[in-house]
């Protein structure tokens, strides 16, 4: 995939509303594997009410 698909895979998602859907595009954009993936904890995405647009995973 290039990263225009990428991208046109996520808009039609955030203009879908589905956030499921958008959360597996997490795993596209970030190449964490399925096992790190859902190991992911809300806490380590966001900072109070914000959404990060960066997070470390360690």
């Amino acid at each position: 995939m290039r990263p225009k698909d990428i991208w046109v895979i996520r808009i039609h998602l955030q203009n879908a509303h589905e956030m499921r859907d958008l959360a597996m595009n997490l795993a596209i954009d970030s190449k964490l594997r399925g096992c790190d993936l859902v190991s992911l904890r809300v806490r380590d995405v966001t900072h109070g009410n914000r959404v990060l647009s960066r997070a470390m995973v360690v």
